[in-house]
């Protein structure tokens, strides 16, 4: 599961720093297709891809992969935690989005993290 997890997020990354406009449109609605929030969205991207790589390099060396696991279970809380706290400053569909995503993610990496060594 730590090894899905950790592709996951390289994909997600990938497809943030690839995609800024179309990927942020989904947790934001149409502001981000503003460049200053294509930027930060790429950020974003570039936060999400290092944690996958960084979790799959782990753990192919055969060193502990929980720290990063961990890492990404609270990255994806607090995401959690923003799309809740948006209430309606983002669309109704984009604030579900984000729960969703974001909740089933970090739940998904906390249980991992159970799994894998320290």
């Amino acid at each position: 599961m730590a090894g899905g997890v950790a592709a996951a997020r390289i994909v997600f990354g990938l497809g943030f720093i690839t995609m800024p406009g179309w990927t942020g449109r989904i947790w934001i609605g149409r502001d981000a297709d503003r460049p200053a929030v294509k930027v930060f969205t790429q950020a974003i991207g570039a936060r999400d891809l290092l944690m996958g790589v960084g979790a799959l390099v782990a753990m192919r060396r055969g060193k502990g992969a929980r720290g990063w696991m961990q890492a990404i279970a609270i990255t994806d809380l607090i995401d959690f935690a923003c799309g809740a706290a948006a209430n309606d400053r983002i669309p109704p569909s984009s604030r579900a989005a984000v729960l969703v995503l974001a909740g089933g993610s970090a739940a998904q990496a906390a249980y991992a993290a159970t799994g894998v060594p320290d």
